[in-house]
């Protein structure tokens, strides 16, 4: 209950653009690998393999830390739990003027019917949430909300019985909207 009404109220800050970003020149690749850290006790305790392919002199970028944690957070916490077996990547790379952000996945996929609903508020993927029990369907909504909010573009790939990958943007010259 604590969790569904903690990102009830993150997703309406965000939605009504109420949300303050503390915008600082960060590395990308060290805030990945300490998610992945975070990560790799449940992705072992499932057996997962879970993989960290980091691109070389990747450009410190401005992003804020703790809300770029909390998308990689919500893609890769995601991705474990709908993975039986095989491995989770996630990796950096760039590209021209963004660096690009994938989290891709084993698992059992999405149905193009569904891929529709990944981003929208409360909306669960049931064939994701079998195995996830509890989802408030909030997650990829703040991810893309907090993705935007860094002038950045989030998407996702998939095809049933060869699992998934989510993909995020972040420029790097700063381009944020001024109020």
């Amino acid at each position: 209950m604590n969790r569904l009404i903690s990102n009830v109220m993150d997703f309406e800050k965000l939605a009504l653009s109420k949300v303050e970003y503390h915008f600082v020149e960060n590395d990308i690749n060290e805030v990945a690998r300490e998610v992945c850290l975070s990560t790799g006790i449940l992705s072992k305790r499932k057996g997962l393999d879970l993989r960290a392919e980091l691109g070389e002199a990747l450009p410190r970028i401005k992003f804020d830390k703790d809300k770029i944690v909390q998308v990689l957070m919500n893609l890769l916490g995601n991705a474990v739990n709908n993975t039986s077996s095989g491995s989770v990547t996630l990796s950096t790379q760039m590209e021209g003027n963004v660096v690009h952000v994938r989290v891709r996945d084993t698992g059992r996929g999405i149905s193009a019917q569904d891929m529709q609903k990944l981003f929208i508020p409360f909306e669960k993927i049931e064939q994701l949430h079998e195995q996830e029990k509890g989802g408030t369907g909030l997650g990829l909504a703040i991810s893309k909300e907090i993705v935007l909010g860094h002038c950045g573009k989030i998407w996702a790939e998939s095809e049933p019985g060869k699992g998934s990958a989510f993909h995020f943007t972040l420029p790097v010259q700063e381009r944020r909207r001024t109020a």
